[in-house]
């Protein structure tokens, strides 16, 4: 088919060439209004939908090929260096092209399909106004140069190319590049459409929009065999890219780069053939919702990372657990460093992103955690959902959300082999982890850090599948309930104890006992349990082990003023000072507990 389809373009290149020499060239409309009478000429077509203006057949994966080795350079019509200050249309054939080709503002320079534009050194085409080249996959548009050489001629150039006209399609762009960053290159607010369409061969990268720049459409691209990279984009223009495109095979890194940038308006970016590479930071401002799609890839370089003010959809698909595929449609949304090592980039950062549409599933955090405290990373009041998703490798905690984070999901999450531990919470936070989650492995301790905090709403904290690890004073309000589930662990630094001013019903099984015990394993290490005129009938602590503690107070649990306390079926064992002191006016049941090697007894009743 591929042959066919050369001989045919060679054909009909050919007819052309000798239309040309008859005296066909380039036609203009002196008006310069862009309208009908500009000399445009128009295909009749056989009723398949080729013309010059409509492009709406599809390569089907841009199969078609031109080589430039097989035109009569001799017999092409000349082009010298040119501004286009009138609507132009260059008519169908073979040119070779001398130097700068230029669109003035306001102006359309057309280019029919089955055309040659073939440059000589240092020649590009440089568009203010608007380019609209849209070529058939019989009739494809070439931009080639006089010799096979990466970047022998510069490229295409939009430059604040504001015209809502400028369209490529059906186009091959090659042996280009030799200036600024890419084969076909744009700046300022330049809009444009670009779609089946081949660019190869060319030094630097394939193509390369910055960051303002209006990427309407950019579908079916192959950029490939390009010196350094597919292309590079601006963070707005990286929605338009589509998943059917192909860059991979160049020369470089199979990458698309994103460069730092600020999300204007709500995007979604999908699933492209090769990861996207990113070099700096990226902002979702507030109320502005970035949706990532299953399968997508991101590398981030050591100064790359996401900041989200407002919200941040990342939902890939598949079911992970513990790390393993447990479907066949697993699709997850990888975010990784551009190196593999642990801190290559700082992470995902949320910066009291309060938007209720912020959500993370099926996604894949690694190698981050350079900067702040964790590889993911929440601050302020953000509001966050994550579930199925992998945190590994990252250096510092896997995870980090500040006292005032509003954690309204945490569940099958495996954070592995991270610096620290799996990650670091506020205590308002730990209700939300679910004890299907996986925190082991990692190589500062197999421990969930929970920072000091005051409950102000009731809760209830899981067992999870490591202690957690608690480094502060934890109070529980007044008229609040505190309710732990059997099997939880708890380790205490020496600065952290339990202040109940409410309830804390702690009820073990005889095979599922809830421990509280200290990090290091040594009498009187941390402060305790106390409770604090806390009349609340709901107090209440069964099938629990009580150890290390009783550093502070007079005993490793302290009851005072009024406080109601039910302890029963309990170990309390190993603690400085006494195993239960309880103040004159509190109210203590103690029944079928056992006391073991407490410093000054087991029981002071004042």
């Amino acid at each position: 088919m591929r042959n066919i389809k050369s001989q045919l373009f060679k054909i009909l290149l050919f007819s052309f060439i000798v239309a040309l020499v008859a005296g066909c060239g380039e036609t203009t409309d002196e008006e310069g209004d862009g309208s009908g009478g500009n000399g445009q000429q128009q295909e009749q077509g056989s009723g398949n939908g080729e013309s010059s203006g409509g492009g709406q057949e599809q390569s089907s994966g841009n199969n078609f090929n031109v080589d430039v080795t097989s035109i009569n350079l001799n017999s092409c019509v000349e082009l010298d260096a040119t501004i286009y200050k009138v609507n132009t249309t260059l008519n169908s054939g073979c040119y070779v092209v001398k130097g700068k080709l230029e669109v003035a503002e306001n102006k359309l320079l057309t280019i029919e399909p089955g055309t040659a534009m073939v440059f000589k050194s240092g020649g590009f085409i440089n568009v203010k106004g608007a380019l609209k080249a849209i070529g058939t996959p019989i009739k494809p548009i070439l931009f080639s140069g006089t010799t096979q050489t990466a970047g022998h001629w510069r490229g295409i150039q939009f430059d604040n190319a504001v015209d809502d006209r400028n369209e490529l399609a059906n186009i091959i762009i090659e042996y280009a590049g030799s200036w600024y960053y890419g084969a076909l290159y744009a700046t300022g607010s330049t809009k444009l459409k670009i779609r089946d369409s081949i660019i190869r061969n060319n030094e630097l990268n394939g193509f390369y929009f910055d960051n303002d720049v209006a990427l309407n459409e950019f579908q079916n691209i192959t950029s490939t065999k390009n010196a350094e990279r597919a292309g590079v984009v601006g963070v707005n223009a990286l929605s338009a890219l589509d998943g059917t495109s192909d860059f991979t095979g160049n020369n470089g890194d199979d990458y698309v780069v994103v460069n730092s940038g600020t999300i204007a308006k709500d995007q979604t970016w999908n699933a492209l053939n090769v990861p996207v590479l990113s070099v700096g930071q990226i902002i979702v401002p507030q109320n502005k919702l970035l949706t990532i799609n299953p399968g997508a890839k991101f590398d981030f370089t050591s100064n790359g990372f996401i900041s989200v003010n407002g919200a941040l959809k990342a939902v890939g698909t598949g079911a992970t657990k513990n790390g393993t595929t447990t479907t066949k449609d697993e699709n997850p949304i990888i975010f990784s460093g551009s190196t593999k090592a642990a801190g290559q980039w700082r992470g995902i950062q949320f910066d009291n992103a309060v938007d209720d549409r912020n959500e993370l599933a099926h996604i894949v955090i690694e190698y981050a955690g350079s900067w702040y405290y964790g590889a993911l990373y929440a601050t302020g009041a953000t509001k966050l959902k994550i579930r199925d998703s992998i945190i590994r490798n990252n250096s510092l905690e896997g995870f980090y959300f500040d006292d005032d984070v509003v954690l309204n999901e945490f569940s099958n999450v495996t954070s592995t082999n991270n610096e620290k531990t799996a990650g670091l919470v506020g205590a308002k936070a730990l209700s939300a982890i679910d004890s299907t989650s996986n925190f082991v492995g990692n190589i500062g301790g197999d421990y969930l850090s929970v920072s000091g905090d005051t409950l102000t709403t009731d809760q209830t904290w899981n067992a999870l599948s490591v202690p957690a690890l608690v480094l502060g004073q934890i109070v529980v309000s007044e008229n609040k309930l505190l309710t732990i589930k059997p099997g939880a662990k708890f380790d205490f630094s020496p600065n952290g104890f339990l202040s109940v001013n409410g309830a804390l019903k702690a009820v073990g099984t005889t095979t599922e006992k809830i421990v509280f015990s200290g990090a290091t394993k040594s009498t009187g290490f941390w402060r305790g349990i106390s409770f604090n005129n806390a009349v609340d009938t709901r107090n209440e602590l069964s099938n629990i082990v009580m150890e290390y503690a009783g550093s502070w107070y007079y005993g490793a649990i302290y009851a005072n003023g009024s406080t109601v306390l039910n302890v029963h079926d309990s170990v309390i064992q190993n603690n400085d000072l006494f195993g239960i002191w309880i103040g004159d006016s509190a109210t203590v049941t103690n029944t079928n507990n056992t006391f073991i090697n407490n410093a000054d007894g087991d029981v002071h009743q004042d």
